[in-house]
């Protein structure tokens, strides 16, 4: 796990952050993606070798990333809507 960690940290920090834009978020979201890529690693399905796989997997890690990312942002935006509504609303 460390090694994949130590691996893969910097690629899915700039996919995080281009999604956020703010460097504390983007380190706990690769962190919150990490945790399910180590949750869900016995459901990657490689195939080939080589370079090949190390594509299939860097697109499986990026599309956890991705997917982490936009459900932070989504909870945000409902976040913020309900802070700009009135009590009487």
């Amino acid at each position: 796990m460390e090694v994949l960690y130590k691996r893969y940290y910097g690629y899915l920090f700039a996919i995080t952050f281009r999604y956020v834009r703010h460097q504390e978020d983007a380190e706990e979201l690769v962190n919150e993606s990490f945790v399910r890529v180590y949750a869900n690693i016995g459901k990657f399905i490689g195939r080939g070798a080589g370079e090949e796989f190390e594509n299939l997997f860097k697109g499986w890690l990026s599309k956890i990333c991705v997917n982490v990312s936009i459900d932070f942002l989504r909870a945000r935006k409902m976040r913020l809507s309900l802070d700009d509504m009135d009590i009487e609303d």
